[in-house]
This record gives C-alpha cells, sequence and structure tokens, in this order.
C-alpha cells in the first residue's frame, strides 16, 4: 500500500473517531452526569426514562411492615400516606403498580 494512502486512511479514520464517537460520548457524559451534580440536583430529571426500579416485596417473618414503609419512602420517594397504601395493597393484592 502506498504511504500517502495510509497516511490518508488514518487521518479519516482519527476525523471520523473525534467528531462522530467522542463528541457524542463527551456530550451524553455531560447532560446526564455533570449538569445534575451542578445544580446539586439528587437525580436527572428524566429519571423515569432513564431508569425502571422493580422492587419485590417478600412476605415474610423477617420484614415488618414498618421496614417496608421505611424502604419505599427511601428508594421510591413515596410519601408515608403512599408507602403505608402500597403495603396494604402488595399485602392483600400480591402486587401494587
Amino acid at each position: 500500500m502506498d504511504p500517502n494512502i495510509y497516511l490518508a486512511l488514518v487521518t479519516i479514520h482519527g476525523t471520523i473517531m473525534v467528531f462522530f464517537v467522542l463528541t457524542a460520548g463527551l456530550s451524553g457524559t455531560f447532560s446526564n452526569l455533570l449538569i445534575p451534580l451542578q445544580i446539586g440536583a439528587r437525580d436527572m430529571a428524566s429519571r423515569k426514562v432513564q431508569c425502571q426500579i422493580s422492587i419485590i416485596l417478600y412476605n415474610d417473618d423477617f420484614n415488618t411492615f414498618d421496614h417496608v414503609i421505611e424502604t419505599l419512602i427511601n428508594v421510591c420517594d413515596h410519601t408515608p400516606l403512599q408507602a403505608e397504601q402500597c403495603t396494604l395493597i402488595v399485602h392483600y393484592k400480591g402486587k401494587c403498580s
């Protein structure tokens, strides 16, 4: 292969990598990680789109209703009333969505 063609291909490859891959990666990192940190947010604004959380609640002798309610308040940001209602719904119906 001619050295000039090889150098041209390497240069084109580098240009494509910088402008199409690194630029997109940096803007994604900036918007999803750095901006919430700068404004002091606990999480991203579009949390439900970014992360779907599933919680499995077991009906056993070790996890009391109070423990489940506290967990729902801390993990799902429920109010105490919402967490209590969800716990009772799960207890009687088997699931809560």
